[in-house]
């Protein structure tokens, strides 16, 4: 006989997930919630997904400017 496990309180659950694979999993024509808007990881997103697409290389300049923007969205 089976014992019944107790049911786990809702958690929530970070895991880490590269930029490279960030953008492959990125769809610029799906619908977004408020969250993602509001999650600075997601500037520049849909530029990089462009880019790759075009096949075109933003090179470093463009990876700074980013971090820039990542790391402080107000400025």
């Amino acid at each position: 006989m089976r014992k019944r496990q107790k049911e786990a309180p809702d958690l929530a659950v970070a895991y880490h997930v590269s930029e490279q694979d960030r953008v492959a999993a990125f769809n610029p024509a799906a619908s977004k919630e408020d969250a993602f808007f509001k999650d600075s990881r997601n500037i520049g997103l849909a530029a990089k997904k462009r880019a790759q697409k075009m096949g075109v290389d933003l090179g470093s300049g463009f990876e700074e400017k980013l971090e820039k923007l990542r790391s402080d969205p107000e400025a």
